[in-house]
């Protein structure tokens, strides 16, 4: 065996080495292990020797400097001490390690001097125990440029040393060192060669127990380093700009440990760290902030036993800045025991499930995580006893939900988790709050989504599953008075979902609403005991007549609406709160309901319905009129068929009445005088569809503003509003004056919006607190551009009208049957200083165009107007006003004048005094009246009727121009051709077909016809008989009276004017004594003339007569 080159005695193990081995001279490898003994001294004689392979602490021998051909030194501790003149083994290359040892008798620092071909990882420990910088300076670490791994090892429980910082200034390692590893150094200071940018291959760097440097090298500008490793850096507060440099652009590995004073960091700046992949930190108890800006590369986040640290975004710990991030490990930190993230990156393999677990974290921590990992597949939540909320909200990919030991959790929300197949929340005991939203693989029936007990919860909101688009529950705290805030929200929902929450909660459900449920066949309400409010809308085979929806029968019950269910569009009921001085407060609204529902809901209801509106029910004929007992306000718009065929039928108790819309045209109305407005009142004023009209009822009204607001009709303009009072009872002992004027004064608004305005029957003495609002000018200019038309009909009680001059766009004026207006005066009384200024110096009714005054019996005097009024009146209507004496300043537009039974007007002028006859035979024409114009220009009276006017007649008489060129005369009723008409022609001869400016009238004393050629011969023998003071009457007329107004002295065969006005002064005085002896006859049918004279007038007046005019 003198030839043997490997000796291998690991196996054997011998006690003791035998000294024969030195033989071996070719012997190269020798491995030795398991020997308890020392290294023998004859080791040293093995001189071909270049491999020695040691197992165990083993002492080497004093000998082993004479090993000059050994290579490579194998030992399985690098704390050995080596022999004095270690140094002289210059060729070898592996040497695990140097430890320098305090004994006198071992190798010193300065032996590695030569030693310039060790390679490998090597280290040097026992730092300690060195005496001398010197010794550390002969080392010459930066000549063995074989190194890749260094380690530099001082005890860190040593204590310290005056020499560290020095001895480590000195140790400096060769520029292609690959790997460094300091520890234990207490220097005040790293050295000065840490961190040079001339260790361009150094890729790895371990910083341990340096607890005395107060700040960190410049490691950043390295530009091959990617793994730092930095343990127990005590005296380290915060971390700097220093320190990441040029920005660790290689780096992919940042561990940080034990760096008890270290509060913060300036964090990466943008372009730095951009290939960091996994960052740790832990044991960092005073760490407050921690920076992650500009660290999107970082894909394992590890953070543990940093209690300070907390989720505050933009200043603590923003986890959103990792975008690459998919494993998180955070434990030990503020409000955090564990959490756990495994694959939540959206880039992270589709087969790799992502998954967070929370294990006893805080409120706001669990909503930043949940807010973060929104890929997660499975959620694990477990003893999170301050958890009291859960948000899952677009959480896409979730498929499981594990909530255990987490029995504080009062708020859970689930919201877009579109594949999440199982949510059992049966253990939340203490749940209080429950949202859950698109989550469509969830399903009540199914089990995959299991409900806590409901009675311990106070809202809850599920949306958006298979099942169901909205339910809402929301739970009264506790206690009976509570009940009132308890509701159930149903929006299309399935039959089965719908009965198992109204089985549920049909104890405590105060409010039900249920919305577009189209597949709800059945919904049974009788059982809802505590229901106060109800809302039905969008379920369209639900019916209140077949059953099939039943109402509830609480007593409780407040209001209730129904919409667009099988035959009823709405239906509204309001119920009284209790007792029956509170039924006023219960109604019923119906709109575009069937026959058969609108009956069925009449007749549930009919005990105890206040207000009744309906609208638009086009099949509804009649109403229950003797079951409605309580009714008071009747409300009944657009209604086609409906018909009232008697006023009797009307309940005793009703106070208002409305009606509104359209009408159908075969409908038969009472004869009732009111109700024959019916139809009226209904009509379209715009047959597409636009302005209605409006008539409203009101008799023994006790509540004028419950009244008004019943009628208010908001934003709909209405063409024709037309009010009356006690339409229906002949009673108005109940209805007072100051109700009367409140109830106007609150229909204000209504009355702005409409054109035309009638009021009817109004009981109040005058209009002055509803009219003063005219004058407002917020609402002047929006009030009288609209109203064009008002009428004022049977105001009884009305003593002064309202100021109606200033409506700039009125048009017509119509008043009757004001039995206690003495004067036509307008109510300036509640009028502003401004306003009646304003009347003094405006024209007054300078739109109007008709003016009607009829049935006014003690009217006498029409005051407060002025020449220039009425400047577009073309219409003026008086009937059977007896007491008027005279006519205002009126305009040359008049183009119709209509006067019937005004017995004491006597003049068309304004200016004429009714007692002085001598002005009737001499007043010139009325100057307004104009009959003729220059030539080519139409005349402007049209049309003229006169009708039991006696004295007016009279006047007439004495002023034959007035009506000579007015086209269309009416006398009485019967038609009279003048010159205007162009009946008779004008010429020079006198024979019976020439009389000039002939004008003629008459009175029927029966159904007799009328012979113009024999009154023209009649006229003839007048003028004959002028001498006689006698005129003939043919038998068959009841009176006549002629007017001649010769233009010239040629006419009608007189000589001279003399003559001919000596004519007409007779036939006026002699015509007029006879009308007025026919008017104090009695109709005496003697129409034979006596030639006693008057003894006033000395006119012929008819026999029987009083013999004074």
């Amino acid at each position: 065996m003198e030839h043997l080159r490997v000796l291998d005695l690991g196996g054997v193990g011998p006690r003791r080495l035998p000294e024969s081995i030195t033989r071996l001279k070719h012997l190269r490898y020798l491995r030795i292990s398991n020997l308890v003994e020392e290294l023998p001294e004859f080791v040293g004689s093995m001189h071909h020797l270049q491999t020695l392979d040691l197992e165990g602490p083993y002492k080497l021998p004093n000998s082993m400097s004479n090993l000059h051909n050994l290579r490579h030194i194998k030992l399985r501790s690098d704390v050995t001490e080596y022999p004095v003149g270690i140094g002289k083994l210059t060729d070898l290359q592996t040497l695990p390690g140097f430890y320098v040892s305090p004994k006198h008798n071992c190798a010193k620092l300065g032996e590695l001097k030569d030693m310039n071909n060790i390679r490998g990882r090597f280290s040097i420990k026992g730092l300690e125990n060195l005496d001398s910088v010197n010794e550390a300076e002969k080392a010459c670490l930066d000549k063995k440029r074989n190194i890749s791994y260094l380690h530099l090892e001082r005890d860190h429980k040593a204590d310290s040393s005056l020499i560290d910082e020095e001895v480590l200034e000195s140790l400096k390692p060769s520029v292609k060192l690959q790997s460094l590893k300091i520890s234990g150094f207490k220097g005040p200071s790293y050295p000065s060669w840490l961190g040079d940018m001339s260790f361009s291959r150094l890729h790895t760097i371990k910083l341990e127990h340096c607890g005395n440097w107060a700040s960190l090298p410049p490691l950043g500008q390295l530009p091959s380093l990617k793994s730092l490793y930095i343990h127990k850096a005590g005296a380290v507060k915060y971390i700097g700009n220093d320190f990441f440099s040029v920005g660790f652009s290689q780096l992919e590995e940042l561990t940080l440990e034990d760096m008890y004073n270290w509060k913060s960091w300036c964090g990466a700046q943008k372009g730095e760290c951009l290939k960091l992949k996994k960052l740790s930190i832990s044991r960092c108890e005073n760490l407050e902030s921690l920076s992650l800006i500009n660290l999107g590369a970082v894909e394992v986040l590890s953070i543990s036993e940093c209690p300070k640290l907390r989720f505050l975004p933009g200043d603590s710990l923003e986890l959103s800045q990792l975008q690459s991030v998919e494993t998180i490990t955070i434990q030990g930190i503020y409000q955090v025991w564990c959490i756990e993230a495994a694959h939540v990156s959206t880039a992270a393999p589709l087969e790799d499930q992502s998954c967070l677990s929370l294990e006893d974290v805080g409120q706001r921590e669990a909503e930043y995580m949940l807010g973060m990992c929104s890929s997660i597949c499975r959620l694990t939540v477990s003893k999170c006893r301050n958890l009291t909320s859960l948000p899952l909200r677009n959480l896409s990919a979730l498929e499981y939900v594990e909530i255990k030991l987490s029995h504080m959790i009062g708020q859970l929300t689930v919201i877009r988790c579109a594949n999440l197949t199982s949510l059992p929340l049966t253990e939340l005991t203490a749940l209080k709050y429950l949202e859950i939203s698109e989550c469509y693989q969830l399903q009540l029936s199914s089990g995959s989504l299991q409900l806590p007990k409901l009675s311990s919860m106070l809202e809850m909101r599920i949306q958006c599953i298979p099942e169901a688009a909205y339910i809402r529950a929301l739970f009264s705290p506790g206690g009976a008075e509570a009940l009132e805030t308890s509701c159930l929200e149903l929006t299309n929902v399935d039959q089965l979902v719908a009965s198992f929450f109204l089985k549920e909660l049909s104890h405590m459900i105060c409010r039900l609403t249920i919305t577009q449920c189209a597949n709800l066949a059945s919904l049974p309400l009788t059982e809802l005991t505590a229901l106060k409010y109800l809302e039905i809308t969008g379920c369209n085979q639900l019916q209140l007549s077949s059953g099939s929806l039943q109402l509830p029968q609480s007593s409780s019950m407040l209001e209730m609406k129904i919409k667009c269910i099988h035959g009823a569009e709405y239906v509204r009921v309001l119920f009284s709160p209790g007792g029956t001085e509170e039924l006023e407060a219960s109604c019923l609204e119906l709109t575009n309901v069937d026959k058969l529902e609108a009956l069925f809901l009449l007749n549930e209801f009919s005990h105890m319905i206040h207000r009744l509106t309906v609208t638009r029910c086009a099949n509804l004929t009649s109403l229950p009129w003797t079951d409605l007992t309580t009714l008071e306000y009747l409300m009944v718009s657009e209604c086609s068929m409906f018909q009232l065929l008697d006023a009797k039928q009307l309940p005793s108790t009703l106070q208002v009445f409305c009606i509104y819309g359209n009408p159908y045209e075969t409908e038969q109305y009472s004869r009732h005088q009111h109700f024959q407005r019916l139809k009226q009142g209904q009509q379209c004023s715009d047959k597409e569809g636009g302005e209605r009209n409006l008539y409203l009822v009101f008799r023994n009204v006790h509540d004028a503003s419950a009244a008004s607001e019943f009628c208010f009709m908001g934003f709909i303009k209405i063409h024709t509003l037309d009010i009356e009072w006690d339409c229906c009872t002949n009673d108005r002992s109940n209805v007072t004056d100051r109700v009367t004027q409140e109830v106007l004064f609150n229909l204000y608004l209504s009355c702005i919006s409409c054109k035309k305005l009638v009021i009817r029957g109004y009981t109040g003495l005058g209009f002055a607190s509803w009219y003063a609002n005219f004058f407002s000018k917020e609402l002047r200019t929006d009030f009288f551009r609209r109203l064009s038309s008002v009428s004022l009909l049977q105001c009884s009680k009305c003593e002064i009208l309202p100021p109606l001059s200033r409506l700039f766009s009125l048009k017509e004026l119509h008043v009757e049957g004001a039995s206690s207006l003495g004067s036509f005066m307008q109510d300036y009384d509640d009028m502003s200083e401004e306003g009646w200024q304003e009347t003094q110096t405006r024209i007054a009714f300078p739109e109007l165009q008709k003016l009607e005054f009829h049935d006014m019996p003690v009217w006498k005097e029409w005051l407060g107007t002025r020449e220039g009024d009425f400047p577009r009146l073309r219409k003026l209507i008086l009937k059977h006003c007896p007491k008027l004496r005279a006519l205002p300043h009126l305009p040359l537009s008049l183009e119709e004048l209509e006067l019937e039974a005004c017995d004491e007007l006597t003049s068309l002028s304004a200016t004429d005094s009714p007692n002085r006859t001598k002005s009737l035979r001499s007043s010139k024409p009325f100057r307004w009246l104009s009959l003729s114009t220059s030539k080519g220009t139409s005349l402007t009276l049209q049309h003229m009727s006169l009708t039991n006017c006696p004295l007016l007649l009279a006047w007439c008489e004495g002023n034959p121009r007035i009506l000579a060129d007015i086209p269309n005369l009416l006398i009485h009723g019967v038609q009279v051709h003048t010159s205007g008409g162009n009946s008779i022609s004008s010429g020079n001869e006198h024979d019976e077909g020439d009389i000039p400016r002939l004008v003629y009238g008459f009175f029927f004393s029966g159904n007799k016809g009328f012979d113009d050629r024999e009154a023209k011969r009649m006229l003839l023998r007048g003028k004959f008989k002028l001498k006689e003071r006698m005129l003939a009457v043919p038998d068959h007329l009841g009176s006549f009276f002629l007017m001649s107004a010769p233009e010239s002295r040629d006419g009608g065969g007189c000589s001279d004017t003399e003559s001919v006005e000596e004519m007409e002064t007779f036939l006026s005085d002699a015509i007029y004594g006879y009308h007025i002896a026919r008017e104090h006859s009695n109709g005496d049918d003697d129409h034979r003339l006596w030639e006693n004279p008057c003894q006033d007038c000395k006119g012929v007046i008819h026999k029987g007569a009083i013999g004074r005019c």
